[in-house]
């Protein structure tokens, strides 16, 4: 045991029966100390644990209930700090009125008060002469007067005035002193101003001071051990892995952070996500305990609160509901709250294009729903883009819609407009956390209770007739699950303890890890406060500490903490910020302590990094494959070990060396047996083609097999790009609209194209359609949608003045024309539901299908067919014009369409030409085409195509270019090794 505990030990036994209080600087602490009594085998009757503050509150209890007075919280010395601001304000400018009124000054002001008051100061007190500027002085003399006054207004009272009750108790009435009680008071307990004045009035006849270890010389029972770290995490991780390598208890080891802001949530997410996986049970607790508890921000109502202020104040992005539902955030209607059913919920909503904005979700979701209901009621057939036709079961959507569309209705119901400032904000947060948002487990739990009481409590000062002068009830709400923490608690039986520098090393235990002793975080900086300056409170009061104080304070204080430990110690520090990519520098705790370990060289100190020295100190069986990779350099005897512990990993390690091979494998798209079967495009019963399908196996053979073998579609998600408005596919959609409505009026009206005499009507079809396209997709902002409105109008614009000129060599006669599938909005006379059939070469026959934007007869009495692209016409004036089998339609076009205009118009019907429209404001306007000799080729390579198909070579793309705007670049992993390992098998 160490002085202290023994000199307890020995009191215990010399006054076994007499009452005795021990002093101890928090209560945790002190229930420490009795524990390792009582594991010692000393008895602890009538000793009882005290504190400073709970002793002035237990004397000046009959005070405060005589004047019906209680404790300022937390929360209430914010905000009678702001009204105290307030007031002062209105006596008019000053010193202090410089400063920016924020939530932290109004903190940093109660606290500045408060210490004041601890140190017995009175207004009186503040001589202005003794600051830096006698006005702030007097300023300062004002606002802790008008303190004092709202205190006494709403019958509260901050700790100073706790002690000062106590103190005018024990004048006014003797009899309040304890009589025959033993006061235990620790020597290096921290004690100021009216503290000191109450202990010496109270207990100055029966005070005994507690020698305690000198923080000078370290004991010989002490073992020290130190290491660094690269990264924070890492740093946690070794700590825990020493524990296993020295095969010790949990509940004999306890972890005292330097910063408990990045240590606590490291470790509480170590032990709750990857050694401690719940063991199948949703409440079951993490070994583990917090001294200074759990931000709330890591429970699911904390995580749920911020991302619903967050989502209403950034305008209702889809995105961010749409992660509340994938994370479990928010509360699913009956039928979806088991797993995957929030899951499930927010799939269905990425598809729907809401971008944003509050009044957009329920009709759009209302739409979807109807649509998804009718087409169920008419049992329709469905067609997809390349004229699949299939038709599905919408039950299970109907119902994910429904379901959807009643969770966010009843959302939208609790969230208040960001217009909002009164009560009624922290209301309807407060509905939502009672309502709407999921709780799972001990820690959501409490998390939910803690946020209600804070809201209730607020509610109260709401309503107490002073109102909230200028509290921003969404910044307070924001930061609510930041300052929130939770499950703080004492030792545990079986658990792990972590607690801070400033309270820890009073647990007994024989294993201690201090982390963070690098120079940043300790001692840290010594800011003065703002408000009153070291010099200002070294004038005023001896009682009143500066900034150095509380550096030197906390210097000593882990000094006291090394001596009084019992054990093994091990002190470590981040040499490496792994966020940052910097050398970090261990403090001069660190270094004065390595000093003095004559064993240890300081140039030679363990370093901890992802990877475990040993399978030994392995944490989980992911870091002892690490370790196993390591140490074997990755050879194929550890990863035959792999494969034969994970099959899945296997099949993943086999494939791998496969591509890495110079053989043309099935891993690298070699499917036996494809021939003849039912993905044979050449069979009678095998799949139409389009144009599209072929120039994807022109572009990439594998990419083909993942969209028109396998049928793997990317996820029909909704993302914003704040920087645009329409992608170029739905720009482009756009536009194909406009120009097939302008024309088709214009063949009813029997005109011509005429700028003079039709661009209104051009422009009245674009703003229709952009309207409508608006309503659907929402703009990011105003001046983006202006921006891309006026390339709409360019472009249409550029339409009409070249159709002006080319409409005279020619008349449109077929506008979006469909073969091979349904017919569009406006049927046409070439339109077929059944396929073309196109001969390749002898005896390679496939039926073809696709939509023709345009056919023109010519003044020759032939037809022309073009095809709008509103990008950039680069690509299409290559030398080669099919592109290595990258560009096909043009060729396949014109064989369709000669055999659909045959059917419908004679045998001498024929194509004069295809060609591709550039509108857009990019290319003015160009046109390029080609004469059907000039593509005469392209079916010859089209055949090429087909017998890769046929043949079951889905090699991928040895071209990294092909890559670039692939539905299915993600199946791919690395871009640029697989088409580097294509190459060089295709080669």
């Amino acid at each position: 045991m160490n002085r202290l505990l023994e000199a307890l030990a020995e009191i215990c036994r010399k006054h076994p029966l007499r009452e005795k209080w021990l002093l101890a600087p928090n209560a945790r602490a002190g229930h420490q100390w009795l524990e390792a009594l009582a594991r010692s085998g000393t008895g602890v009757v009538n000793l009882h644990v005290k504190t400073v503050r709970g002793l002035a509150r237990d004397l000046a209890a009959p005070r405060m209930r005589a004047l019906r007075i209680s404790l300022l919280s937390k929360l209430g010395q914010s905000i009678v700090a702001q009204r105290v601001w307030e007031r002062s304000a209105r006596t008019g400018g000053g010193y202090l009125r410089n400063l920016t009124p924020t939530p932290r000054l109004f903190d940093r002001l109660a606290s500045t008060l408060i210490e004041l008051r601890r140190a017995g100061l009175s207004p009186a007190d503040l001589i202005p002469e003794r600051f830096e500027a006698p006005i702030k002085g007097r300023e300062l003399g004002m606002l802790l007067g008008l303190w004092i006054e709202e205190l006494d207004r709403i019958r509260r009272t901050d700790h100073g005035g706790v002690l000062a009750l106590a103190l005018e108790r024990l004048r006014t009435d003797p009899d309040a002193a304890p009589g025959a009680v033993v006061a235990l008071l620790p020597e290096d307990l921290e004690l100021q101003g009216l503290e000191k004045e109450l202990l010496t009035t109270v207990l100055a006849e029966n005070l005994i001071k507690l020698p305690v270890d000198s923080p000078d010389s370290l004991p010989d029972s002490l073992h020290l051990s130190f290491f660094h770290a690269h990264g924070e995490i890492n740093e946690a991780r070794e700590a825990l892995r020493r524990c296993l390598e020295a095969g010790a208890p949990l509940d004999r080891v306890e972890i005292v952070a330097s910063d408990k802001e990045s240590y606590v949530p490291i470790l509480h997410e170590l032990f709750e996500s990857r050694f401690w996986p719940a063991r199948g049970e949703e409440n079951a607790s993490p070994p583990i305990t917090f001294a200074d508890g759990i931000p709330a921000s890591y429970s699911r109502p904390g995580k749920a609160l911020t991302l619903w202020l967050e989502w209403i104040r950034e305008g209702f992005p889809q995105a961010l509901l749409v992660r509340m539902l994938e994370d479990g955030l928010i509360r699913c209607p009956e039928g979806f709250e088991g797993p995957g059913g929030p899951a499930r919920l927010g799939r269905c909503l990425r598809g729907l294009a809401i971008g944003r904005g509050r009044e957009r979700y329920l009709p759009l979701i209302e739409g979807r729903l109807a649509a998804l209901k009718r087409r169920a009621e008419r049992q329709v057939l469905a067609c997809d883009d390349e004229g699949e036709v299939h038709r599905r079961d919408e039950s299970r959507f109907i119902a994910e819609m429904e379901a959807l569309s009643s969770l966010v209705g009843r959302l939208l119901d609790l969230t208040p407009p960001l217009t909002e400032t009164t009560f009624c904000v922290v209301e309807r947060a407060r509905d939502f956390l009672e309502t709407a948002v999921s709780s799972r487990n001990e820690l959501d739990n409490f998390a939910r209770r803690e946020f209600l009481e804070e809201i209730e409590e607020l509610n109260g000062w709401f309503q107490d007739g002073s109102g909230l002068p200028d509290l921003d009830l969404w910044d307070w709400l924001a930061g609510l699950p930041e300052r929130t923490p939770l499950l703080g608690s004492r030792p545990r039986e079986g658990a792990l303890h972590v607690s801070s520098l400033a309270g820890g090393g009073h647990s007994g235990r024989e294993h201690i890890y201090i982390l963070g002793l690098d120079d940043t975080r300790f001692p840290g900086v010594g800011l003065q406060d703002p408000l009153l300056l070291d010099g200002e409170r070294r004038r005023l009061s001896p009682e009143l500490p500066t900034a150095r104080d509380h550096l030197e304070r906390k210097v000593e204080n882990f000094r006291y903490l090394l001596a009084r430990q019992r054990g093994r110690v091990t002190l470590s520090y981040t040499s490496r910020s792994v966020v940052e990519d910097r050398e970090m520098f261990p403090s001069s705790a660190f270094g004065e302590q390595l000093e003095g370990c004559s064993d240890v060289d300081p140039e030679r100190l363990p370093l901890a990094s992802f990877t475990p020295s040993s399978a030994e100190r392995a944490l989980h069986l992911g870091e002892w494959w690490l370790w196993r990779l390591g140490e074997s350099g990755g050879s194929l005897s550890a990863l035959g070990s792999v494969a034969a512990c994970h099959p899945h990993l296997g099949q993943g390690l086999l494939a791998r060396l496969a591509r890495d091979s110079d053989r043309f494998t099935a891993f690298d798209g070699r499917i036996a047996g494809f021939e003849g079967g039912p993905d044979d495009p050449t069979t009678q019963a095998g799949p139409t083609l389009s144009a599209s399908a072929l120039q994807t196996a022109g572009r990439c053979p594998l990419a083909y097999f993942f969209k028109h073998v396998l049928r793997i579609e990317p996820p029909d998600d909704f993302e914003e790009d704040p920087t645009r408005w329409l992608d170029s596919l739905e720009f482009g959609s756009l536009l194909h609209e406009v120009f097939h409505r302008f024309i088709s009026e214009l063949l009813q009206r029997s005109e011509k194209p005429k700028r003079d005499l039709h661009w209104d009507l051009l422009q009245e079809i674009l703003r229709g359609a952009v309207k409508r396209y608006r309503e659907e997709i929402p703009p990011p902002s105003e001046s983006v949608f202006s921006d891309r409105l006026r390339e709409l109008e360019r472009a249409a614009h550029v339409f009409l003045v070249e159709e002006e000129v080319f409409g005279r060599t020619g008349s449109p006669v077929f506008l979006e024309a469909s073969v091979g599938m349904r017919s569009g909005a406006i049927p046409t006379a070439l339109d077929s539901l059944e396929p073309v059939r196109l001969e390749l070469e002898e005896g390679v026959e496939i039926r073809a299908r696709g939509r023709i934007d345009r056919v023109d007869l010519t003044s020759s009495g032939r037809y022309a067919i073009w095809d709008y692209k509103t990008g950039g016409a680069k690509r299409f004036g290559n030398k080669d014009p099919f592109l290595q089998g990258r560009l096909l339609q043009h060729a396949l076009y014109i064989d369709l369409v000669r055999e659909r205009l045959r059917e419908i118009i004679g045998p001498d019907a024929e194509v004069e030409s295809f060609g591709y429209f550039f509108p857009g404001a990019q290319e003015h306007g160009e046109r390029i085409s080609w004469t059907p000799e000039k593509l005469q080729d392209g079916l010859g390579v089209a055949s090429k195509l087909l017998r890769l198909i046929t043949g079951g070579s889905f090699v991928p793309t040895e071209n990294r270019q092909d890559c670039e705007f692939c539905d299915h670049r993600a199946c791919c992993g690395d871009l640029d090794l697989t088409t580097s390992q294509s190459d060089r098998k295709l080669k």
